[in-house]
């Protein structure tokens, strides 16, 4: 690029969406881009409500109608131009979005590389004795039909598809082209001709039907060239239904995997085996979600409370992908750990790699363990990008959670770091990140390393916009914009635009008088709201001058660290709580004061106070459930001092609930008053009108 050449920039003009202003900017590709402003001002609309939904609305334009209809659209935003646009992906802090059975491990896509690794280089073992399954021979699987009883009548089939979607057109065409003539297709036996077409939406099982066979002497040889046909055609695996009692029931067989001991045969594990999202992976008692309902009737009426699964002991899977090891350690296991004694686990095993000895000491385990050619290659391949998504999340401050942890458990500031570090493990280059405060939630003290992610972020390619309030993270923008100067009306305008060294020496805003330092961060959202728009400079100036700092600081220390009552009279005592990571802690909260939990993020605060005390007080108040069963279900003895309580709210980052028409004055209830006044009214009266009558989700 020459010097007299512009970079390359999103250009954005006439932003009109919600309260902007004609707000129109050039946002330099390939920079940290920070928006501040007080609340209010504006900068959620252009970088959300504008950037991203202009985004959004050019990839959905690529896709088919049917696609759109599966996704959630954000409305057209209304502005004049915006070009220089690249693929845009919003990292939010909704947790309620994530699906309920996902993990961290899953979001960060570490679990799709795990599941892959355990398919391919894991050592299956019988789901009865634990010992390592062989592959069983065709002269093996033979010999144990022909010890049926005379006289039995076998299919022997070769399955083709297990549990896949898709119309499976080629798999038919091949069935006929080597001569079949009868599937059996999800369990319905047809003749090749007569196949109807599939829903290519459904999962499918596809069987060719490679011989009829009825036990009895002579039979030999047809029964072994029929096997050898089934698990030529299939990889290894064949099928044979056996007619007992007038029902046809499967036995699998395997020439890969089967235990000779326990006459068991297992199907070669694939990365499905793993998932418990499938029906093929997933225990079948809990669905997948490694709770279920337990009946327990230690109150006067019965009553169901969620507890690990019995079946999988809360790993979520089949018995069979539950016994799967590497390296002596089964997938379940390794999900346990926390991100940081997973990577630590990683290094261990990754040392061992390189040598591609014969035999690898199995970490934790204690035993020694083969790994074959194969194996070790496949974990050569997987282990390094499963480590660098590891190191993305110690990176991103949440090396202490584990990678089973449910993604719905997660407060909003550990869901969005998550997914920061998942995009930085993506390698995604060129696309435009937009977050919201990716600081909220963390302890200053983790402020520099989530710092370092989005400089790495940047530094892969990636445009980076972030809409935050933090001091460092706004001193530390390669591109600074300032929205405002005040909130709703009065905001919407762009203020500065440009490094934030020039916001502080040459702009006035509340931002750039914290960037001085004339105010601290404390005051600058409070700013919009007792201020004024100085309409030739488009400034900020306060009602009562320019000492709104100098005002603060006139505040008693009485005030701001009030006298410690250490025997409060009223308190709630939360009994041991035991929750996540707290460990069998009780502690006093003390009623009708201004109560604090603070600690660094992974501490435990969002565990005692929002995973332990909320729900227990929810249930004792709602009375729709036994306190002593919530308390259990939090994993605390119970909470003292409930009666004292006569409401419990919950105010957290969560949208909020209502239909697609309800607003702020629905939400707020303030729209049932002005109803009721309207209904009061003489023409509302003599027309009958209720007060029902004004409301948008009526259907008069």
């Amino acid at each position: 690029m020459t010097s007299g050449e512009k970079s390359p920039s999103i250009r954005i003009r006439g932003a009109r969406t919600h309260n902007l202003q004609n707000v129109s900017i050039d946002l330099p590709l390939g920079k940290l881009i920070v928006m501040t402003g007080v609340s209010g001002s504006g900068k959620s609309s252009l970088a959300f409500d504008t950037l991203f939904a202009e985004g959004q609305r050019r990839y959905l334009e690529s896709v088919s109608v049917h696609t759109r209809t599966l996704l959630k659209q954000l409305p057209r935003p209304e502005v004049d131009e915006v070009s220089g646009l690249p693929p845009t992906v919003c990292v939010d802090q909704r947790v309620t979005t994530a699906p309920a059975r996902s993990t961290l491990a899953i979001t960060t896509d570490i679990y799709d590389y795990l599941r892959l690794l355990y398919a391919r280089a894991g050592t299956a073992h019988c789901t009865q004795c634990s010992k390592p399954v062989e592959s069983q021979s065709v002269d093996q699987i033979v010999e144990r039909l022909l010890r049926l009883p005379e006289r039995t009548k076998l299919m022997v089939l070769s399955p083709m598809v297990r549990a896949r979607r898709g119309s499976h057109k080629d798999v038919f065409e091949r069935i006929s082209r080597n001569g079949f003539v009868r599937v059996r297709v999800d369990g319905e036996l047809l003749d090749i001709a007569d196949v109807p077409d599939l829903p290519a939406g459904k999962e499918h099982n596809v069987d060719a039907v490679i011989d009829r066979i009825i036990v009895k002497d002579g039979i030999d040889q047809r029964l072994r060239e029929s096997v050898q046909l089934a698990v030529r055609e299939s990889d290894g695996t064949c099928v044979v239904c056996e007619q007992i009692d007038g029902r046809w029931c499967d036995r699998f067989f395997s020439t890969k995997f089967s235990c000779p001991d326990c006459n068991l045969s297992f199907p070669a594990p694939e990365p499905r085996t793993f998932s418990f999202n499938s029906a093929s992976g997933a225990c079948p008692d809990c669905e997948g979600f490694g709770v279920t309902g337990l009946v327990d009737d230690s109150a006067d009426i019965t009553v169901f409370r969620k507890a690990p699964c019995r079946t999988c002991d809360g790993s979520r899977l089949q018995p069979f992908a539950r016994g799967v090891t590497f390296l002596g350690e089964s997938i379940a296991d390794f999900t346990s750990l926390s991100v940081e004694d997973a990577l630590a686990r990683l290094r261990s095993w990754e040392s061992s790699l390189p040598s591609r000895s014969p035999a690898v000491n199995s970490v934790g385990a204690g035993s020694t363990q083969e790994l074959s050619n194969e194996a070790a290659l496949v974990a050569a391949k997987t282990l390094p990008d499963i480590q660098r998504r590891l190191k993305c999340l110690q990176q991103a401050g949440i090396g202490y959670l584990t990678l089973n942890r449910p993604v719905r458990t997660l407060s909003g500031g550990e869901f969005q770091r998550a997914r920061l570090a998942a995009c930085l493990g993506t390698g995604l280059h060129g696309a435009c990140f937009v977050l919201d405060e990716p600081t909220a939630g963390l302890h200053p003290r983790d402020t520099q390393n989530l710092l370092q992610t989005l400089f790495d972020i940047r530094d892969s390619g990636a445009t980076v916009v972030v809409v935050e309030h933090d001091g460092l993270i706004m001193r530390a923008a390669d591109f600074l914009v300032d929205l405002g100067p005040g909130a709703g009306v009065e905001g919407g305008r762009l203020l500065f635009a440009g490094s934030p060294a020039d916001a502080a020496d040459t702009c006035d805003s509340p931002t750039s008088r914290y960037l001085r330092g004339d105010i601290s961060s404390g005051v600058l959202n409070n700013v919009g709201r007792t201020g004024h728009t100085d309409e030739h400079t488009g400034g900020q100036r306060n009602q009562g001058g320019t000492h709104l700092a100098a005002a603060v600081g006139e505040v008693s220390q009485g005030q701001l660290f009030p006298t410690e009552d250490t025997c409060p009279s009223e308190k709630l005592t939360i009994r041991n709580a035991r929750c996540n990571n707290l460990k069998n802690l009780t502690v006093d909260i003390p009623l009708n004061k201004l109560v604090c939990v603070t600690g660094v993020s992974g501490s435990g605060k969002s565990s005692l106070i929002i995973d332990t005390l909320l729900p227990v007080v929810t249930a004792h108040l709602n009375r729709n459930r036994d306190s002593s069963l919530a308390a259990a279900d939090a994993d605390c003895d119970g909470v003292d001092g409930m009666e004292l309580l006569q409401r419990v709210v919950a105010v957290d980052n969560r949208p909020l609930s209502g239909t697609r028409r309800s607003c702020i004055a629905t939400y707020s209830k303030l729209w049932n008053d002005v109803r009721k006044i309207f209904a009061k009214c003489r023409a509302s009266r003599a027309r009958g009108y209720a007060a029902g009558r004004f409301s948008s989700n009526s259907g008069d």
